[in-house]
């Protein structure tokens, strides 16, 4: 399928659905996912171009930190999507793990996100393992770390 007309369709689509998100107090975040996932927005700025195109407050974009790794988008395009970025994910790049398992510097993302003032959320979305009751302090304490040393 033509990689341009599926774009303008999302778009298209996007441009509907907007106006009834609002309606709603809902914004529609496009998640910008590798190339293994998807084959229509794989990085942070096609993202943007896409929600650009459907210039709606409504409308915004996510951005995962371990999509990025994988597509090789650097953490600097965090700043090239300011105004865009509505909700982050993060979940280290090697085998999707949560923080702290093995050892990714995230702290180059949280400079670019408090460079754009960002005050969005951030959920961590990677695989949990066996014990996450185990896993939830020591993530918590790596992004916490991380977050103050960004500075």
């Amino acid at each position: 399928f033509d990689l341009a007309q599926a774009r303008q369709q999302f778009t298209d689509l996007l441009k509907k659905m907007s106006p009834i998100a609002a309606k709603y107090s809902i914004v529609i975040s496009i998640e910008v996912l590798n190339s293994k996932e998807t084959n229509i927005v794989n990085r942070l700025s096609e993202g943007v171009e896409i929600a650009k195109a459907v210039n709606h407050p409504n409308c915004k974009i996510l951005a995962d930190f371990y999509h990025m790794a994988v597509e090789g988008d650097a953490p600097e395009e965090i700043v090239n999507a300011k105004g865009y970025i509505y909700h982050c994910h993060i979940g280290e790049k090697e085998k999707r793990t949560v923080p702290g398992i093995m050892g990714d510097d995230f702290r180059p993302y949280f400079e670019a996100l408090r460079k754009i003032k960002y005050k969005g959320a951030l959920s961590v979305e990677a695989g949990w393992g066996d014990d996450m009751k185990k896993q939830l302090p020591l993530t918590l304490e790596v992004m916490r770390k991380q977050i103050g040393e960004s500075r």
